[in-house]
């Protein structure tokens, strides 16, 4: 396991840690579980944890923002790779809707389309989002 850069508890008490150039985990109070897919990479760099029902999502730093599956155990990318332009930092939902906070802007998804919310448009690389607020 790698260093811990995300930390969450899901709602049926598990302890889910991202790991910065590792895999997810889960955590059930005894054991640790490295979420590990056949045929996948697991250098996520996972800068943050939500849940949505059984699902857990969550964005990996270089990657973009996926949906972990726990009852089929797998994982889907679910950004638009033209709405992602910086590093990702978290994904969202509520109802059908998914956020996606990076870098370089804001944009929501529902269904097929992709909305910009904000966008950073300067040409210079020190100006970017860092960190965001639940």
């Amino acid at each position: 396991m790698g260093t811990i850069s995300s930390l969450n508890q899901s709602p049926d008490g598990y302890i889910w840690i991202g790991t910065d150039g590792a895999e997810l985990v889960r955590y059930n109070g005894k054991t640790f579980e490295e979420i590990r897919i056949p045929g996948e990479d697991h250098n996520y760099h996972i800068e943050n944890i939500f849940f949505d029902g059984k699902n857990v999502l969550f964005a990996g730093r270089y990657k973009g923002a996926f949906q972990y599956s726990f009852k089929q155990n797998k994982i889907t990318g679910l950004s638009n790779d033209n709405a992602h332009r910086g590093e990702a930092l978290a994904v969202y939902k509520k109802d059908s809707t998914y956020y996606f906070i990076d870098s370089r802007g804001i944009h929501e998804k529902t269904g097929t389309k992709t909305t910009k919310l904000l966008s950073l448009n300067s040409n210079q690389d020190n100006i970017s989002i860092n960190h965001m607020i639940e």
